[in-house]
């Protein structure tokens, strides 16, 4: 089902290539593979210190890196050359460009970074992956560094550098649990990030039993960053005001469900929304938690569609056609969980299928699609990944 261009070892391949492409022999290079996450549960509680339940998938960025003599940086993504610039005065659209930039800036401004190297970056990520891209570029890259220039960093110093130069880049929608993620993941595993504290598990999730489909509705979204920012604006006005009732509250973390609904009246309609789903999103990744801790995976795909429908109905980020698969997922056997993909351009939801139901999944879902839009539904099979590896050049 899954093509073989979307293969871990056809992106080293082609990786490989581009770099003799372009700059020449790997002898002596390293290769460091950094997967992208995805989030369960949890979306938008990430600046307000929530919980969060989120995955590596088996999509990855390759980054072949060895040191020159020639005193300079050479650097291509995706086959473009990365010229380090001063962004705040050029114009680079591509916000995981800017990333890299403003990390080797940081680095060089630093004195981190005083050697040269050659490095080429190939991915074979899912557009509607969104910012764990970002984050899976940068995490790999700055592991590369570390390794190559042998500067003993520890996965912390190594996180801390990474989300730096994110926040610098793509501001507040930044999600540190990406960064987490890509290093720290282990494979069939789910990951519990607790944001305040920065303290993590781990709960069983087989892809000999489970497998995450990605529907995409091909349909984008304009200007997602900003919409999101939106979001984040809506709630710090949010809190600002409860704060003037109770003394504490740092951000929506020290919110309780009870006291938001007591000062309802308090704030504006279209902010208590916000906060509404933020302070309930935390309490499904809660819920969520001993869903999973008791063995109940059904429970735990029950609050991927609570968290669908809060997104929906109080984040207003959701679309008919997104809304109309998640609704469906729920009468076709196999489906554990379904709910859109926050932070990305694309109307795409994630969904939680039994192994053995994944392909009459895709065939049921796409003929649904198809019937009521009238429009191809692309699907994505996934498994769960572990966290950023090393390679040898064989």
């Amino acid at each position: 089902m899954k093509k073989e261009s979307e293969s871990k070892s056809f992106l080293l391949e082609s990786a490989l290539k581009e770099f003799e492409k372009k700059i020449g022999s790997t002898k002596d290079a390293l290769i460091f593979l950094s997967p992208a996450s995805i989030v369960f549960l949890g979306d938008h509680t990430h600046y307000s210190d929530g919980l969060i339940f989120n995955a590596t998938i088996d999509r990855f960025a390759a980054v072949i890196i060895k040191e020159n003599n020639s005193k300079g940086v050479n650097l291509y993504y995706d086959s473009q050359k990365v010229e380090i610039v001063d962004i705040s005065q050029v114009h680079i659209e591509n916000s995981i460009i800017r990333g890299i930039i403003k990390l080797i800036q940081n680095l060089l401004a630093k004195r981190v970074l005083d050697s040269s190297f050659d490095c080429v970056i190939h991915t074979n990520f899912l557009p509607m992956l969104g910012v764990a891209r970002n984050s899976a570029v940068l995490v790999g890259l700055m592991k590369a560094l570390n390794s190559l220039f042998h500067w003993d960093m520890n996965n912390d110093e190594i996180i801390k550098h990474t989300r730096e130069a994110e926040l610098d880049t793509i501001s507040k929608i930044s999600n540190i649990a990406n960064h987490y993620a890509s290093i720290y993941s282990k494979e069939d595993k789910l990951m519990f990030l607790d944001i305040r504290t920065n303290e993590f598990e781990y709960y069983s999730l087989n892809s000999d039993k489970y497998k995450i489909i990605i529907c995409d509705t091909g349909l984008t979204i304009d200007c997602p960053e900003v919409l999101c920012n939106e979001r984040i604006s809506e709630c710090e006005v949010g809190v600002k005001g409860l704060r003037l009732y109770v003394w504490g509250i740092k951000n929506i973390r020290d919110v309780s469900l009870s006291f938001l609904e007591k000062h309802i009246h308090m704030i504006p309609r279209r902010v208590y929304k916000r906060i509404y789903y933020t302070v309930n999103e935390r309490l499904r990744a809660d819920r969520a938690r001993e869903e999973i801790k008791r063995g109940s995976i059904k429970g735990f795909g029950d609050q991927m569609y609570l968290s669908h429908r809060g997104l929906f109905e109080n984040y207003e980020l959701s679309c008919e056609e997104l809304n109309y698969i998640v609704s469906e997922t729920k009468s076709i056997p196999g489906v554990y969980g379904s709910k859109m993909i926050s932070c990305s351009g694309y109307y795409s939801s994630i969904n939680l299928v039994s192994e053995n139901k994944a392909a009459s999944f895709i065939e049921t879902i796409s003929q649904k699609y198809k019937e009521k839009f009238n429009r191809k539904l692309s699907a994505y099979l996934l498994n769960i990944n572990g966290g950023i590896e090393e390679k040898r050049i064989d």
